[in-house]
């Protein structure tokens, strides 16, 4: 690789523009998925619709809203436009890595890490994804970039505007998801093990004190929205012992996917990777091109060891000892600490062909499951059950979503689900200020189906509330038979018709 400044700008700019360019790839080719649709139906309401909401639910994704709600009324909602900011993000979470690494290792290592991040399938997945975890990760990345020259140039009296930047990259991403308050947490432990100064010490404790008081509203806030998060009760149990895979492929990694055994050999080679760049570090072994780091310096391992492991195993325990609040998508943030590892395994190669080679090597492992994420039904089915609805219903028409959260996709696929009589809706999403709406009792349904011949049930298994037996017994009860079913492994599409209709159908 050449040294002059154009050529390592250019060299070091090459991750970014892989990221952006696998993020955008198809990206509008996946239906949206479940909170995709909850994004959707925030930002395409009226700013001050969008506010009531966040007092009420979601405020921990509101800074994203809030981002995307300009965005939105420019160039609409549709998966293209919708994803885009993501990729932009996730580029410049790969930038961030590079950069890192860059300093910590060399120009090598800072290239190879930027390339493994942006070739690991987890990051084109989130950078076509409107969700927050894509922007939370690139300011994350940057943060710990200003924390490490901040701790390196600590002697001099002018580096407090870094601490002042570090406190305020912090800040903005907790802001846009509170759960990356974990970095700063984890770079506290890089200050203990790696024997900083008093100075360096005291400027960064001085600087997380101002964000938790700008961010405790938001936190108090955010507690008492906890039971959204319910749900990860159910996934707790097998989620941590899956995180080593499904950081690598977030929604691919099943026991019953033809991808696993590929998964699985990604992974196996990835960690024994970070196995041996730790083990190469704390021997002492640098890379050929790496610059010299002075005693109270931040060095790798106390780095990237506390970055990739801190935040999940806080929120699994936390999950066992409070209340649910662990999913690997939370912690994807931690995702560049394994790069920048593997991208040091990389420069230890002895030549830099050799390092091509293997990330050439990576790129075709990763193929198959970067073209897997991109077919239609690679998040969720929800356009697929809208196309379907749309292309049976008929004029006069009822529908139930069960769980009532799945009304969301309404406002991601509106066209399939236009002219239905939803007879369970007290209240609609805007007119609740909520995402769901309002229900009725399902003990109610009978009265609701008045005049109605057939009923389009919505059913999903994975956040069922009643399971199908409640809502299906209650359909029985008002005289309703199911006439015809579609099912995969997310939803049943049942349509029910009135008994005595259903007689004159079949003569």
């Amino acid at each position: 690789m050449s040294d002059s400044p154009r050529s390592r700008r250019g060299i070091m700019a090459l991750p970014a523009v892989v990221a952006f360019a696998l993020s955008i790839t198809a990206s509008w080719v996946p239906s949206f998925w479940h909170d995709e649709a909850a994004t959707v139906s925030a930002v395409v309401r009226p700013l001050p619709k969008l506010l009531a909401l966040l007092g009420n639910v979601d405020s921990v994704h509101g800074a994203y809203y809030l981002l995307l709600h300009p965005w939105v009324w420019l160039f609409g909602a549709s998966e293209f436009s919708i994803r885009l900011p993501s990729a932009v993000a996730i580029a410049a979470a790969a930038l961030g890595v590079t950069v890192i690494a860059n300093r910590l290792l060399g120009l090598t290592a800072g290239v190879g890490a930027g390339l493994v991040f942006a070739l690991l399938p987890v990051a084109s997945h989130f950078g076509m994804e409107a969700r927050s975890y894509a922007f939370v990760c690139a300011l994350t990345t940057w943060a710990t970039y200003v924390f490490i020259r901040a701790v390196d140039n600590d002697e001099h009296d002018d580096s407090w505007w870094l601490w002042v930047l570090y406190g305020a990259l912090v800040f903005v991403a907790g802001v846009v998801f509170i759960y990356s308050l974990l970095i700063p947490a984890a770079h506290a432990v890089t200050l203990l093990v790696s024997g900083q100064s008093r100075r360096p010490v005291l400027r960064f404790v001085t600087s997380m004190a101002a964000v938790a008081l700008a961010l405790a509203p938001l936190v108090v806030i955010a507690h008492g929205q906890a039971s959204q998060v319910s749900y990860l009760a159910r996934t707790l149990p097998t989620a941590p012992w899956l995180a080593p895979f499904v950081w690598i492929t977030p929604r691919l990694f099943d026991p019953q996917n033809l991808f696993t055994v590929l998964v699985v050999a990604i992974a196996v080679l990835l960690w024994s990777a970070v196995a041996y760049a730790v083990a190469r570090w704390l021997r002492g072994t640098r890379a050929a091109d790496s610059p010299v780091r002075s005693p109270g310096s931040v060095g790798l391992v106390s780095l990237t060891l506390p970055w990739l492991f801190l935040p999940a195993v806080t929120l699994v325990n936390a999950s066992a000892l409070i209340q649910p609040m662990y999913a690997s998508r939370y912690v994807f943030y931690s995702m560049p600490a394994l790069a920048i590892l593997v991208g040091f395994s990389l420069s230890l190669l002895p030549r830099r062909a050799y390092v091509a080679t293997a990330l050439v090597a990576l790129a075709l492992l990763v193929l198959p499951i970067l073209v897997a994420d991109r077919q239609m039904e690679a998040k969720d089915d929800l356009r697929v059950v809208a196309s379907i609805i749309s292309d049976n219903k008929q004029a006069g028409d009822a529908i139930i979503f069960r769980p009532p959260a799945r009304r969301r996709m309404e406002a991601a696929y509106a066209e399939g689900f236009a002219g239905l009589n939803d007879v369970l809706l007290e209240a609609t999403p805007q007119e609740s200020d909520t995402l769901t709406g309002v229900q009725y009792p399902l003990g109610e349904l009978p009265d609701r189906l008045a005049g109605v011949d057939r009923v389009w049930l919505l059913e999903y298994k994975v956040l069922g509330e009643d399971g199908p037996s409640r809502t299906r017994a209650a359909l029985a009860e008002a005289g309703f038979v199911p006439e015809w079913t579609w099912s995969d492994r997310h939803a049943d599409v049942i349509l029910y018709v009135r008994a005595s209709s259903a007689d004159r159908l079949r003569s």
